[in-house]
């Protein structure tokens, strides 16, 4: 929808991945900073929002909740432009309901209803009109594309996620296309970025078809593979000993024997590693 309206931002990337409870979306990027908002884009922007209600009424079976909140945002922005912003021609340029802007009774609470209730079911019934002309809009626009969105969903559900170059091959029925230069897109990409990041650049070599990943795999699988041989069973038993040998053994002050777990002098060692010399030894043996 985004991509075929006039006045709507154009469309930088659409995804299926699903993001809390959003289960996908599609990122619409503005090419210059907006300010204010027209009247016509307010209306294309309208339909982009029942876009997504407009495609499960053409393409599946049964409608869900996932429009929830496209259809609360585009609710709301249909009643200000009757009651806020003057854009409707049934009831002309004014302002319906006074605000009061009160900061603990909240805005929607403290809104002074100062028209009859005449005048709010005209007020009804302009939102009415203008929600169902932009679902009109929508059902135009993708009924004559049923075709691209069987291919669009069939792109989704194998990448997940299409952006840049791919976004507008797909939304401009040219996918086939873009398939066929992918390959250079992407080194032009990688290229042009690495630039911007002040890397030196490298030539990609241009994607591979299956025949030629299926030639250069076929060394590979012929190679025997090399097995690690197995360990000498006396390895742990030299490691440990080398482990014993290597750390000091600390001794007492007044006798130069390694000690043990005994008391030597009057003194007593509890926690040394038993490095034992051979007099230690056989004080311990008795």
């Amino acid at each position: 929808m985004g991509h075929i309206l006039e006045h709507s931002d154009p469309v930088h990337k659409i995804s299926i991945v699903s993001r809390g409870q959003a289960l996908g979306y599609t990122l619409q990027l503005p090419q210059e900073d907006h300010f204010l908002k027209t009247k016509n884009e307010m209306l294309d922007e309208l339909a982009v929002f029942l876009g997504g209600r407009v495609a499960e009424e053409l393409m599946c079976d049964d409608i869900t909740s996932g429009a929830s909140n496209d259809l609360e945002r585009a609710t709301k922005m249909a009643r200000e432009m009757v009651t806020r912003l003057g854009m409707s021609e049934e009831l002309g340029t004014q302002v319906f309901g006074e605000a009061q802007h009160q900061v603990f009774l909240g805005r929607d609470y403290a809104d002074h209803q100062d028209y009859s209730e005449e005048t709010a079911r005209r007020i009804d019934i302009e939102v009415q009109r203008i929600m169902r002309e932009a679902h009109r809009r929508a059902v135009e626009i993708l009924d004559a594309r049923r075709d691209q969105l069987d291919l669009m969903a069939k792109v989704l559900l194998e990448r997940e996620t299409v952006e840049g170059d791919a976004v507008n091959a797909l939304l401009d029925n040219e996918w086939d296309a873009y398939l066929e230069r992918e390959g250079d897109i992407l080194a032009a990409k990688e290229e042009r970025n690495a630039k911007a990041a002040g890397m030196p650049t490298k030539k990609c070599s241009p994607r591979m078809s299956e025949e030629e990943l299926a030639a250069d795999a076929a060394p590979l699988r012929r190679r025997p593979c090399r097995r690690m041989p197995k360990p000498h069973p006396m390895m742990p038993v030299m490691a440990m000993l080398s482990t014993l040998t290597a750390t000091p053994t600390p001794t007492n002050s007044s006798c130069s024997e390694s000690l043990c777990g005994e008391t030597c002098g009057g003194f007593f060692f509890g926690s040394v590693r038993p490095n034992l010399t051979r007099s230690a030894v056989r004080r311990t043996g008795k």
